[in-house]
């Protein structure tokens, strides 16, 4: 898609944030186990919204310091076309078509600092969007609980949960990992836990569980963002009313059973 012009201005984007002093913000989150487990929420990994009523250059200059800061590039989503902005920031539009979709990747939201990240949100909330995809994260930095262990969990039957789907996806090349994705691709919320070292060929050290809402769960998810002080019991709430780690036991109150140690 070629290169961004005029970098500097994106200083004056929604989220008061220079490249030069982007920065990722990582914050103490449960849950915690008394076996020394650090968790960190990098926060969210992924926004996607569609908004109206406004014009492909009117977001442009909110979100990234004017239209000349873009680059045209191809539409996705089945928009004909793109602007790209700093950190793969897209406004996916076609023209003559009311709606517009705007996709932050986690490139861009891992390279602002919280704060920013619910300045985009609590801006899109203000333009009425609605919001079709959002990833929570959470990053287990010295793990206890490998996707494997998740894996054998569920495949003991060690859970409370509703989701009749998982699979297990081991990725092949120089650079591979593990994933285990719990819950079906079309369904709308969705938890991945993954070798997060592998797939940044080590970048980020760590086992990485996210979380990945869309559609009325993102819409959701998006409200007690922005209501909360403490994304980490967000995530930690999401999770464990979607799956929940617990010894397996005939007869019990599932509510009763004791929580794997890793999950506690």
């Amino acid at each position: 898609y070629g290169t961004t012009h005029g970098s500097a201005n994106h200083s004056e984007g929604v989220v008061g944030v220079s490249p030069e002093t982007m920065r990722a913000e990582l914050v103490e989150a449960p849950p915690t186990t008394n076996r020394g487990v650090h968790w960190t929420v990098g926060g969210v990994d992924w926004v996607s919204a569609t908004v109206r009523d406004t014009t492909p250059a009117a977001l442009a200059e909110r979100f990234g310091g004017g239209i000349q800061s873009w680059v045209n590039a191809r539409g996705v989503n089945g928009y004909s076309h793109s602007l790209l902005g700093l950190a793969e920031f897209r406004i996916c539009y076609t023209p003559g078509r009311e709606d517009i979709h705007l996709i932050a990747p986690g490139k861009w939201l891992g390279a602002v600092s919280t704060d920013g990240q619910r300045l985009l949100l609590d801006a899109l909330s203000g333009l009425s969007a609605v919001f079709t995809r959002i990833d929570l994260q959470l990053t287990d930095e010295r793990p206890v609980a490998s996707p494997r262990d998740v894996w054998d969990a569920l495949e003991r039957g060690d859970t409370v949960t509703r989701t009749k789907t998982w699979f297990w996806n081991e990725a092949g090349g120089a650079h591979h990992g593990s994933s285990v994705y719990i819950g079906a691709k079309s369904s709308q919320q969705r938890l991945v836990v993954y070798d997060k070292t592998a797939e940044s060929q080590g970048e980020v050290l760590g086992v990485r569980w996210e979380l990945r809402a869309r559609d009325d769960a993102a819409e959701t998810l998006a409200e007690q963002l922005l209501a909360s002080d403490d994304w980490g019991n967000v995530w930690a709430g999401r999770v464990s009313a979607f799956v929940d780690f617990r010894e397996a036991a005939e007869g019990t109150n599932s509510t009763r059973r004791p929580r794997l140690p890793w999950f506690e």
